[in-house]
């Protein structure tokens, strides 16, 4: 997982996570859960959640901007998170798993740390997106992936692997992590004030938008036992 420290615009995406958390919980304010939050960077996301919340940033290093007293810090390291098993009632994945070497690991790894009634924030770029999101250059992402992460890398001048995946890419890992599902990407795209996106037009509530949105949204769960 690369660590890589972003504090614009944290704000208004801890709102859209806690709107989207909301309405999967049926609640109305998230209070009185722990939480993890997963590459939490400069920890503003994290740090959201802390007066009502007993929350945990974890990353690979700690490049906490916020220093709250109520937010601990955990470091990353190999392939098991640093927790027992169902112990968090919320974790949060905001635009890290393109960048975990094995994101079938770390998925199952959020389905042992999640209690039985949990649930998983998960947010993360389209490949079906025309725009790549690193480069900013239209369809480069559709390139073979090892071409693909040599064009990023030596734009950026970087050297990391991005993998990313369509709707139903996402989808198969869940599936392999035996996790369930509820995809909301549609849901922010078309009510973007209720979700606090700040988009200049809603889209109709159509559901094979979220294979042409920028960004997929899910929250998952356990696999309820059938």
């Amino acid at each position: 997982m690369r660590s890589f420290a972003v504090a614009h615009g944290r704000s208004s995406k801890a709102e859209k996570i806690e709107a989207v958390l909301c309405e999967a919980l049926d609640i109305d304010r998230v209070r009185g859960c722990t939480i993890l939050d997963i590459g939490a960077g400069s920890g503003h996301i994290a740090a959201h959640f802390t007066a009502d919340n007993v929350v945990t940033a974890a990353d690979v290093e700690d490049q906490l901007v916020v220093r709250d007293p109520n937010l601990r810090f955990v470091r990353l390291g190999g392939d098991r998170l640093p927790s027992d098993d169902a112990q968090f009632d919320i974790v949060v994945l905001n635009h890290v798993l393109a960048y975990v070497p094995d994101q079938l690991a770390l998925l199952r790894e959020v389905g042992r740390v999640l209690k039985a009634d949990g649930c998983c924030y998960v947010a993360n770029p389209n490949r079906l997106f025309p725009l790549d999101p690193h480069s900013h250059m239209p369809f480069v992402h559709y390139l073979p992936q090892t071409w693909y992460e040599g064009v990023v890398n030596r734009v950026r001048h970087a050297s990391e692997r991005i993998l990313l995946h369509t709707t139903g890419g996402m989808r198969d890992l869940f599936i392999k992590a035996d996790l369930d599902w509820t995809d909301y990407t549609v849901n922010v795209l078309h009510d973007p004030d209720r979700y606090h996106t700040n988009a200049p037009f809603r889209t109709p509530q159509w559901r094979w938008l979220s294979r042409l949105s920028p960004t997929n949204i899910f929250v998952v769960r356990k696999r309820s036992p059938k």
